[in-house]
């Protein structure tokens, strides 16, 4: 299991990483066993500020919400490199749409998935 705190440790770790295409922070198993946090979040999106390399991310099942995705967002809409983007079964709502959004219209990502979480309930689905 890694915690937030345990996140933030590894995403300073691979700051001078110019090699890394690929980060995996997932759980294959069981749901929320890895925890990202807020301090995860802004250590990650520290860490994709610094490094355009990254080219797939996968953060699916690790607990992500709203005030998370706008902070990682922030980020990844100006990073070039990555790719394919993978945010599926987490526990952010539909507040986090305009968020998501607008990180797709300024960079080059050519894959996302946000499957499986929070975005559409009965009350979102009255808006449409």
């Amino acid at each position: 299991m890694i915690t937030s705190q345990g996140f933030v440790s590894l995403f300073y770790s691979l700051l001078n990483n110019n090699k890394l295409v690929s980060l995996n922070c997932s759980n294959k198993d069981t749901v929320n066993k890895n925890k990202l946090g807020h301090n995860g979040a802004l250590a990650l999106s520290h860490l994709l500020g610094n490094n355009n390399m990254i080219q797939i991310l996968n953060l699916s099942m690790l607990s992500i919400q709203d005030k998370d995705i706008k902070v990682i967002s922030k980020t990844i809409k100006n990073s070039k490199g990555l790719l394919s983007l993978n945010l599926s079964f987490n526990e952010f709502k539909y507040e986090s749409m305009p968020s998501i959004c607008n990180l797709l219209t300024q960079n080059s990502i050519e894959k996302l998935d946000i499957s499986n979480n929070k975005i559409f309930t009965k009350e979102n689905m009255i808006q449409f």
